[in-house]
């Protein structure tokens, strides 16, 4: 986890990560995401291009053992969790947008 936290650090390749068509379509919520009939192409054309851009950062470095997750339900569990918090996060923001404004004196 230590390249992934190194990647998002990097202004460069925030940017331009954040500038694929993956980025967007990610970043709205799942309900209005839109329905796609080809999403599938859609999603392995984002991540293939995803992949070039962080492959090519990694250039000549290996990445160590440790650093990759092998087992699937580690990644399973790792989905489940930032769909978790995804939700979480939508319950949070409905809850405070549903307060009353505090009136100043």
């Amino acid at each position: 986890m230590v390249i992934s936290a190194s990647w998002a650090k990097d202004d460069d390749i925030t940017r331009l990560l954040k500038s694929l068509p993956n980025w967007s379509n990610m970043a709205q919520p799942k309900q209005l995401r839109p329905k796609r009939e080809e999403e599938e192409d859609f999603i392995r054309t984002a991540f293939s291009k995803e992949s070039e851009v962080l492959i090519g950062n990694l250039g000549d470095k290996l990445i160590p053992q440790p650093e990759i997750l092998q087992d699937v339900s580690d990644l399973k569990a790792l989905a489940n969790m930032h769909e978790s918090l995804e939700w979480l996060s939508g319950r949070v923001k409905s809850a405070f947008s549903s307060l009353p404004l505090a009136q100043s004196k």
